[in-house]
C-alpha cells in the first residue's frame, strides 16, 4: 500500500514534535517557501528564511564551514533553531520552536529523518 507523500510529511511532523519538545515546525525550501508546518507562526518560517539566508551568505564569503545550524532567543523564553537539511538535489531548512533549544543529538535524528522522507518520496516520482 503507497503511502502519500504529505501524510508522510504529517507523521513525521508530530513525531518530530514530541522527539523534540518543540510546538513550532516548518521546514522551507531553497526560496524560503514554507514546505510543511505544523503549528508555525506566521512570522517564524519568514524570520527562518532570512536568518538562514545571512548564515549561508556568511558561509561562502568566508569560504568556511560554519556549522549549518543557528539558535535564536525568541520572546518568552522562547528558541528557534534552524538547520539545513542539504540533499544531492535542493537545500531545506527546519526550524523548530518551544521552551527550550533542541539538542544536537536530535536535531541530527530528525534532519535524518526529514532527509529520508525526501529521498523515499522523490525516488517514487
Amino acid at each position: 500500500m503507497k503511502v502519500e507523500p504529505w501524510k508522510r510529511f504529517d507523521a513525521f511532523l508530530e513525531w518530530a514534535a514530541k522527539l523534540t519538545g518543540s510546538e513550532t515546525i516548518f521546514v522551507l525550501d531553497s526560496e524560503g517557501l514554507v514546505l510543511v508546518s505544523r503549528t508555525a507562526e506566521r512570522d517564524l518560517p519568514a524570520l527562518g528564511a532570512a536568518l538562514f539566508n545571512l548564515l549561508r551568505r556568511l558561509q561562502d564569503a568566508l569560504d568556511s564551514s560554519i556549522e549549518g545550524t543557528l539558535t535564536v532567543a525568541l520572546e518568552g523564553d522562547r528558541h528557534l533553531v534552524l538547520t539545513d537539511v542539504d540533499l544531492a538535489w535542493d537545500r531545506y531548512v527546519m526550524g523548530l520552536a518551544g521552551q527550550r533549544a533542541v539538542t544536537r543529538s536530535r536535531l541530527s535524528i530528525v534532519s535524518e529523518k526529514f532527509a529520508e522522507i525526501l529521498t523515499e518520496s522523490d525516488e517514487e516520482t
